[in-house]
């Protein structure tokens, strides 16, 4: 898993713990690190929901959360991601619609 410390760093830029196999939650302290600039957790098994936190990744420029059993609905705060360029939501278990008024200054979004 990864350990809630992980909020403590908070002058870390770059988090990247893909293809891992790691089997639990996102730590709430995750969303904190408001100078991480990538977040990489591509293809693990985490569960739970996308919080509406994940605003706070101003940033970031790559948000990959692809390939895990993130589940519930996507939060419109995603919206507020102001630095993303990429941000990866696929082959995780997102339910409802993806509200059009989602502003990104996004090069990419991709969502299957």
């Amino acid at each position: 898993s990864i350990p809630d410390c992980i909020g403590d760093l908070t002058s870390l830029r770059e988090v990247n713990l893909g293809n891992n196999r790691l089997s639990s939650v996102i730590p709430g302290s995750l969303w904190k690190l408001n100078n991480l600039i990538v977040l990489n957790l591509t293809s693990n098994l985490l569960t739970a929901f996308l919080p509406p936190d994940i605003k706070n990744l101003k940033v970031a420029t790559l948000i990959d959360l692809s390939g895990n059993q993130l589940s519930s609905t996507i939060p419109s705060s995603i919206g507020g991601l102001e630095s993303v360029e990429t941000l990866s939501l696929a082959r995780n278990r997102f339910q409802g619609h993806i509200n059009v008024n989602l502003m990104f200054s996004a090069y990419s979004v991709l969502m299957h």
